[in-house]
């Protein structure tokens, strides 16, 4: 049973108000409109619950409270969406400013999230699953009712080579994807992939040989790959953002390890004395519909898994356990049949 003191449980009030607010925009409101004001009993009893736990926050906010194990799963998701809540405003806000003060009041203003995510009760708790549109509404009329259709509109393509998409594309692909995602209830995934050894490639050829003869044929090989299955994005001479829905961490390791082996397998002789064999090194970030990861730090989590893999071998596949998505949660997916810490 958590027990929390008055500072936390005025903010725990205000925190489950936040989602209260979302579900009722969201979930109540949208199905309202679609059936003639008809609410599922699916909707109804878990909007009772939030208004339960939030009256029961602000009943005596000057007094220290325990909650009840019942109500643990949904204050737990009252947290992972208060996290992704507060985490998307303060992307927007230090994109504006060059101020350190300012940075250090965001900080500030997420450590209490931090702090009750660290506790026990938080850890050994498995949230409650929020209801998608979908459960109740067909795909068209969801579109026509929710808040915040996904925008279907294509993606440019990178202005230097047209091959992949072009980097600016990605994060408004991403908010697109995890919406489909959410109103389907499955997972994303997002992989950062990067040549090995690029620099010596470079140093080895010149740069306008590789551009010219080398990367096109690995980017061309990527987009075949990824092709109806995802979205191939360029990042720089050597990095590639590869965004894959509908792929558990099975089916997306596999995937991986077969584009690995792709360009492994490809020929350069007779372009210019160019005689490579090329290895990448990728970063996998799956993130299942309810992650509080913002889109930003989903393309950051992926960053540092490639980061690790070529820390520890390179030519390898490394992604998270668990939820949490720490540095100390990094691993290397080895060949199928185990993996590697």
């Amino acid at each position: 049973m958590p027990s929390f003191d008055p500072q936390d449980r005025a903010r725990l009030y205000h925190y489950a108000s936040d989602l209260r607010i979302w579900f009722q925009e969201w979930l109540l409101e949208p199905v309202q409109k679609a059936t003639g004001g008809i609410i599922p009993a699916a909707l109804s009893t878990l909007y009772a619950d939030m208004h339960e736990l939030e009256n029961e926050f602000g009943r005596q906010l000057d007094q220290p409270i325990d909650i009840d194990d019942r109500h643990t799963p949904l204050l737990k998701r009252i947290l992972l969406y208060q996290r992704q809540h507060l985490a998307e405003k303060h992307e927007e806000i230090r994109l504006k400013t060059t101020s350190s003060e300012i940075r250090d009041a965001l900080e500030a203003q997420s450590e209490p999230v931090r702090r009750l995510m660290s506790e026990e009760w938080f850890q050994n708790t498995r949230p409650i699953r929020l209801p998608r549109l979908t459960d109740f509404l067909t795909p068209r009329d969801t579109y026509q009712v929710m808040p915040a259709a996904p925008d279907l509109r294509g993606s440019d393509y990178d202005d230097k080579f047209r091959i992949l998409l072009s980097p600016a594309s990605f994060l408004p692909a991403l908010r697109r994807c995890r919406i489909e995602s959410w109103l389907r209830d499955i997972s994303v995934a997002v992989a950062f992939t990067d040549i090995d050894d690029f620099k010596a490639l470079n140093t080895r050829y010149t740069e306008s040989v590789v551009d010219r003869d080398l990367l096109p044929k690995i980017m061309r090989t990527i987009e075949a790959h990824v092709y109806s299955h995802g979205w191939a994005y360029r990042f720089g001479g050597d990095e590639y953002l590869l965004l894959l829905p509908n792929m558990d961490l099975k089916v997306a390791g596999d995937f991986l390890q077969t584009l690995q082996e792709r360009l492994r397998s490809l020929e350069f002789q007779g372009n210019h004395g160019i005689q490579e064999r090329i290895a990448v090194s990728i970063g996998l970030c799956l993130v299942t519909p309810d992650s509080f990861l913002t889109d930003r730090e989903v393309q950051e989590k992926a960053n540092r898994a490639m980061q690790h893999a070529k820390q520890v071998r390179k030519n390898c596949i490394a992604t998270f356990r668990g939820e949490f998505f720490g540095d100390e949660d990094l691993y290397v997916m080895n060949r199928p049949g185990h993996q590697e810490p």
